[in-house]
């Protein structure tokens, strides 16, 4: 039913060992997806991975030339799926020649954000040239910002070493993808100079919670008092 409904196909051929890797990384670990916890390997689960080559592969593959005009999209390894997910936007380096677009969007989404627990007036004084100023003043210090672009530029994101800051999306293009993309994407830069990635969200924002967790985040007991009556958790990257 999916493949007869669906237009493209992404396939993630990655063999035996990556997935077994996969699933037992997994285990003990929350997910969003699941109404339980593993607590250790299911003996299924392995065999179907176990016997997926001679199995369910070759019935993907009858799928697959029963719909020749579909298009599949095969992947060996994440490294290339990763490519491939971040060559479908524009992800670049924030400087002076688009720090403006960038200190737009974080001005505006961070506006949003904190609209909830800051007054109007401290709201107002974090205009595009304040954060213009402050994205200035991360990267005068060593941080790197990176914009994502699609028809128009939708998100930016900081990183500070291993630290991740600043994922900000355009309130009208939220949970499209653009926010996901851009994490995978300092992810990625993070995890290939050897150093695993950390970053803060406030002890109230549920939904940033959720995305961190599914990415493979998990608190790391640390927690910094920011008001007396809110709090922000640090959260360290495991993997998926």
């Amino acid at each position: 039913m999916r493949i007869a409904a669906c237009d493209t196909v992404i396939f993630l051929d990655y063999g035996e060992e990556v997935c077994m890797q996969g699933i037992t990384e997994r285990v003990g670990k929350v997910r969003e997806d699941m109404p339980w916890t593993e607590d250790e390997l299911d003996p299924e689960l392995v065999e179907m991975v176990q016997q997926y080559e001679t199995q369910n592969k070759p019935r993907l593959q009858e799928l697959f030339r029963k719909y020749p005009e579909k298009e599949v999209i095969t992947f060996y390894n994440r490294d290339d799926a990763m490519k491939w997910l971040i060559s479908e936007y524009m992800i670049v380096p924030v400087d002076e020649d688009n720090i403006i677009e960038a200190a737009c969007i974080h001005s505006i989404s961070w506006q949003e954000s904190h609209r909830a627990f800051c007054d109007e007036a401290f709201i107002l004084k974090h205009d595009t040239d304040h954060q213009a100023e402050y994205i200035r003043n991360k990267i005068a210090n060593g941080s790197k910002f990176y914009m994502l672009c699609d028809k128009q530029s939708m998100a930016v994101v900081s990183i500070t070493d291993g630290l991740i800051e600043d994922l900000y999306v355009l309130p009208e293009v939220q949970r499209q993808g653009y926010g996901t993309a851009l994490l995978d994407y300092v992810i990625t830069l993070i995890c290939r100079e050897g150093i695993t990635p950390t970053l803060w969200i406030l002890e109230n924002n549920r939904e940033a919670e959720r995305l961190y967790r599914r990415k493979g985040f998990v608190p790391s007991g640390k927690q910094n008092a920011i008001t007396g009556k809110l709090s922000e958790i640090e959260f360290l990257y495991k993997g998926i």
